[in-house]
């Protein structure tokens, strides 16, 4: 078994969060509101993906996205504290014990994700951490921190988006849903970590 987590909306409750201070960043770096905040409504729902089309439908300068990318994380370094989802800081200490190999995937940039994961108090140090950064979309993502992680087994992705089922069914690997609002995106679902057999149970059926 090989596991890959997403960050927002699965391991941390920052989805909220996340949007405002990329919509804040956006308008500091280009002076005009980013065009949405509903990332569904991007062809890629990720920090580069988003970055991209919305600077392209403002007519804004794609070479200001580095700095966009910069004051955004420095808007997050600045987060004292964010919520995981319930059991995951735990989680993944178990997983580490066990040695159970897992990664991150994530479509947000890779210092984003880290200053995020550090505000939750979740200690990823040693695993792969793929974002947007090198691929823009997501199941290039997933393949790239799949391709990270030693280890052999079906390979599992646990998000929250549609986004994250969708670049399981191109992948063909297997998907679990995490949140209340993602429970209609798969039959393998959890509502959070806290109840760590039930998740691990679902990651041993067979893809």
């Amino acid at each position: 078994m090989r596991l890959v987590f997403d960050v927002d909306g699965t391991l941390l409750r920052s989805t909220t969060l996340d949007a405002e201070l990329y919509a804040r960043a956006f308008r500091e770096i280009y002076g005009v509101a980013l065009p949405t905040t509903d990332w569904a409504r991007y062809r890629h729902a990720t920090d580069r993906g988003i970055a991209e089309e919305a600077v392209a439908l403002v007519g804004g300068d794609a070479t200001a996205i580095p700095r966009l990318r910069e004051r955004f994380v420095a808007l997050l370094s600045e987060v004292a504290r964010i919520d995981e989802m319930p059991g995951a800081g735990a989680l993944v200490a178990a997983l580490r014990a066990a040695r159970i190999p897992f990664a991150i995937a994530t479509g947000g940039w890779q210092a984003a994700a880290r200053a995020k994961l550090r505000a939750g108090g979740i200690d990823v140090a040693d695993a792969p951490l793929i974002g947007s950064d090198d691929h823009v979309a997501r199941h290039a993502i997933v393949r790239a921190a799949i391709d990270r992680i030693d280890g052999d087994g079906p390979a599992l992705y646990v998000g929250d988006g549609p986004w994250d089922r969708q670049a399981c069914e191109r992948l063909a690997i297997g998907f679990i849903a995490v949140g209340e609002d993602a429970r209609a995106l798969s039959t393998r679902w959890v509502r959070d970590f806290r109840d760590r057999d039930a998740f691990l149970d679902l990651c041993r059926i067979e893809n």
